[in-house]
């Protein structure tokens, strides 16, 4: 075989042979890089309030400690993403960390505002919702699909947020 030909195979060689190289060396940095990403969200987590300090084992959400710095300090957090995206469990391991109990309501067009804050039946007791026991008692409250919630009735969550007050039915909370 004439030099020339066998010079320019052999280069021809080494650049397929430095792609390949590439190739694998892109592979690996990515799943190098999933892997510690996903190391890092299950090592524990230690929350130390005044009354106590819980530890957190497991997956957890990238956003868990910001999500316990804020419900710590009692205000309201929006959370958005698609789903499966883990904020509904990052919602109840916030309410682990902190030692607070945990209330899951799903919103849409058809929730209505008894729904939210409760109502008077017939007999003029007052028949209570989880947001008021969260709202009262405290706690953690998810309230899931906010967004397909009707306007006029998440006023009263609105509210509720913004006043730190809210009007129950049987008096003010």
């Amino acid at each position: 075989m004439p030099s020339a030909k066998k010079s320019s195979l052999a280069l021809f060689l080494q650049d397929i042979e430095e792609q390949v190289q590439s190739q694998i060396e892109k592979a690996v940095s990515t799943s190098t890089t999933a892997l510690e990403a996903r190391l890092q969200s299950s090592r524990e987590l230690k929350v130390v309030t005044k009354d106590r300090t819980q530890s957190l084992k497991g997956l957890k959400h990238e956003q868990l400690p910001l999500l316990i710095t804020v419900a710590g300090l009692r205000q309201p957090a929006l959370m958005v993403g698609m789903a499966g995206t883990g904020k509904t469990h990052a919602s109840e391991q916030v309410a682990e960390a902190l030692g607070l109990d945990f209330y899951s309501m799903s919103v849409g067009a058809q929730t209505s505002k008894s729904d939210i804050i409760g109502y008077m039946n017939a007999g003029g007791g007052y028949v209570s919702t989880q947001f008021r026991n969260a709202y009262e008692q405290g706690g953690v409250f998810l309230m899931d699909e906010i967004d397909a919630g009707n306007a006029n009735v998440l006023i009263q969550i609105n509210s509720a947020l913004s006043n730190r007050q809210a009007s129950f039915p049987d008096r003010m909370v």
